[in-house]
């Protein structure tokens, strides 16, 4: 494959699969928690089955699509850091960088073409975009942690071990056995309630995705002006 084919499949790639996983996450937080929570039955161990459901399945689809956007907006960003790199690791080029950005958007919208040294701006652009839509599973294994084991260890406790009872998926039992996840589970009182959990992960879930979009939308604009 050709240099040229391998950066529009990045592009796509990372616009793709950065704008399905934000939009997934979304949906999360204004459909799923929500007829979880507030519309379900009440009971908390179909509530909690519930959440566990929804909660495998998409650990399950977030790693490929945070994978996928880390390696297409990274290798976006290297390509723009080998081509321009005499400006790299210049601290005004940040600054530089913005300013030029900004200055072809105008030009853009204005109707004006214009064909400026691209490949600063670009670079600290697709670098947003990478960290930013690749944050979902980092969030979980980090800001989420104690919240996710403190919701598997109670779903077990009160809807049973998910599927095969032996066989636990990975995203159960990693902060399982965490003292964070357990003291959260047992002894706050801020959340003796299932719904009181769901809400905390669902808080957390908002900031991520709003995060998550932040990254698509740098990467869409980046790859706007890459055109």
């Amino acid at each position: 494959m050709d240099h040229e084919k391998l950066l529009l499949l990045a592009k796509v790639a990372g616009l793709t699969s950065s704008g399905i996983f934000s939009g997934y996450t979304w949906a999360l937080s204004r459909a799923t928690v929500p007829a979880i929570v507030d519309y379900g039955s009440g009971d908390e161990a179909v509530m909690l089955a519930q959440w566990r459901y929804q909660y495998v399945d998409g650990a399950a689809f977030s790693r490929p699509c945070c994978l996928i956007n880390a390696l297409s907006f990274g290798y976006l960003a290297y390509q723009g850091r080998v081509h321009h790199n005499e400006c790299y690791g210049n601290l005004g080029c940040c600054a530089g960088a913005i300013h030029e950005v900004v200055v072809l958007i105008h030009a853009r919208l204005a109707g004006n073409v214009v064909t400026p040294n691209l490949g600063i701006p670009l670079q600290y652009l697709y670098i947003i975009a990478a960290i930013a839509s690749a944050s979902g599973v980092p969030w979980a294994l980090t800001l989420l942690r104690r919240t996710n084991g403190a919701l598997s260890i109670r779903s077990k406790r009160l809807a049973g071990p998910y599927n095969d009872p032996i066989s636990q998926p990975l995203c159960i039992t990693y902060a399982s056995h965490e003292q964070g996840a357990m003291k959260r589970e047992s002894d706050d009182p801020k959340y003796k309630t299932a719904k009181a959990l769901i809400n905390r992960w669902k808080w957390h879930n908002d900031l991520r995705t709003a995060l998550l979009i932040l990254g698509t939308i740098v990467g869409a604009i980046a790859v706007v002006l890459d055109l």
